[in-house]
């Protein structure tokens, strides 16, 4: 699983870079990372919060259309709240998964 959480990490870091498909890349980037349970989780934890980083800091454009969706409807949840969402519902599913692999291996049943 470990080159799993190295897809997740490599995919995150071009969402830093390329500004145009990032969202499509940041979702595609948090599902591999929760694959990449066992030896990759540090690669799959490290590309999740590659992410957040970038959709809360690093992403003028996001913000641009939170705005905008704000001014147009005023949304319940903004781009920004989706996008930081699933990054987070990743890392808790990540933590899980890699739980009860981790307790598999070792032989306890929890």
């Amino acid at each position: 699983m470990k080159a799993l959480g190295l897809v997740a990490l490599i995919l995150a870091v071009i969402c830093v870079f390329v500004p145009i498909s990032w969202p499509y890349l940041t979702i595609l980037s948090a599902a591999f990372a929760v694959a990449s349970y066992g030896p990759g989780i540090t690669l799959g934890i490290a590309a999740i919060a590659l992410n957040i980083i970038n959709v809360i800091f690093l992403s003028p454009a996001l913000w641009m259309a939170e705005a905008g969706a704000r001014i147009d409807s005023s949304p319940l949840f903004g781009p920004v709240v989706v996008v930081v969402a699933i990054q987070v519902f990743a890392a808790i599913v990540l933590f899980i998964v890699h739980k009860k692999m981790k307790g598999r291996i070792m032989g306890v049943n929890s």
